[in-house]
């Protein structure tokens, strides 16, 4: 066994490890380390299909998840396209790789063609959302001020289904099981 350290930085963390190198190469290590700092970018599916991880089921799963969230981004965003293109909820409601909506966001898909109901969920998503921000009386009337189809589009059917469809702990060893 011959251990080496290895140190990693993006702009949001560091990462400091000691690799073994008769398993696995450093630029293994630094590739897999990457994934999560690359999946938001331009091209990311591609960038990630691409990099040389470590032989390790583990990293092949985290690298799943990534290319999972990516599609799943996509999706999300395509389907707030159509909607705002044709105005219809049920761009908002289709099956995303066979799964169904929960009755949670199919509601807010509805709610965004019926004004009553948009204004209403509009204001409850600005409550829930500035509860827990350092100045919840500012958040409160800076989100009031906003366009509530964007707000609801944005905040509200965004974020449920990204919870809902997204695996809920990043840990290797649970990815899948959500």
């Amino acid at each position: 066994m011959k251990l080496v350290p290895i140190e990693y930085s993006t702009e949001l963390c560091s990462c400091k490890a000691m690799i073994d190198l008769d398993k696995n190469s450093p630029l293994e290590i630094k590739n897999a380390l990457m994934i999560s700092s690359i999946s938001m970018e331009e091209n990311a599916k591609e960038k990630v299909l691409k990099l040389s991880l470590p032989k390790d089921p583990k990293w092949e799963k985290i690298r799943d998840y990534y290319l999972e969230q990516m599609e799943l981004k996509d999706y999300v965003d395509k389907s707030k396209e159509n909607f705002l293109t044709k105005n219809d909820p049920s761009e908002l409601t289709k099956d995303f790789r066979g799964k169904k909506l929960n009755e949670k966001c199919v509601k807010i898909a509805r709610a965004l063609t019926d004004e009553k109901t948009l204004s209403e969920l509009f204001k409850t998503l600005n409550v829930e959302n500035c509860r827990n921000n350092i100045d919840p009386k500012r958040c409160m009337q800076h989100g009031l001020a906003g366009n509530s189809k964007s707000y609801v589009l944005n905040i509200g059917w965004n974020n449920c289904v990204m919870n809902q469809w997204s695996v809920k702990n990043s840990d290797p060893d649970n990815l899948g099981k959500s």
